[in-house]
């Protein structure tokens, strides 16, 4: 898509110029590429396949954007689990959507231990733990190049639940 090969002719022309920031931090283009290819490349190795479906919940910040990324360039879909929810809430969209994989950060899980326990108890679901504070993650030796993973504009980007105005999100 037009976006996309946009997008990398930036990482290519101008690597190091700032690409996104929050909180006064930020990653460069070459930065967020890099971490975005290897959280693809860590999914991929666990044996996620294209097209499936990752929960997220992380906090607001550059590690949940270089994971957005990363799981669009496996070739699969996220969703969003707000941290802030309550558990029941969590469970149904969890429940519903059956994600073969949820990427959290630590204080998230802390703050969710219960769930998620259950929730791995009762699917074949993997839990990536991306540590916002620590920058040795699971996925640093992963390949820094992009998958080779075909992506489509026809592929689902992601899901997401409404506030339920219905009574039922």
């Amino acid at each position: 898509s037009d976006v996309c090969s946009s997008d990398l002719r930036q990482v290519t022309r101008d690597p190091d110029a700032p690409a996104v920031s929050f909180a006064g931090e930020q990653f460069s283009y070459r930065e967020l590429d890099e971490r975005s290819n290897q959280i693809a490349h860590g999914l991929l190795e666990s044996g996620l396949r294209r097209g499936q479906a990752v929960a997220i919940m992380l906090d607001t910040g550059l590690l949940q954007i270089a994971a957005l990324l990363g799981v669009l360039k496996a070739g699969c879909h996220f969703i969003c689990l707000d941290p802030r929810y309550p558990a029941a809430r969590l469970q149904q969209m969890l429940d519903e959507v059956g994600p073969p994989c949820l990427i959290a950060g630590v204080t998230q899980l802390e703050s969710h231990t219960d769930l998620l326990e259950q929730f791995q108890r009762n699917t074949a679901c993997q839990v990536v733990v991306l540590n916002e504070e620590d920058h040795h993650e699971w996925f640093e030796t992963c390949p820094r190049t992009a998958p080779e993973i075909e992506v489509s504009p026809d592929d689902l980007v992601y899901i997401v639940y409404t506030s339920g105005s219905t009574g039922r999100p």
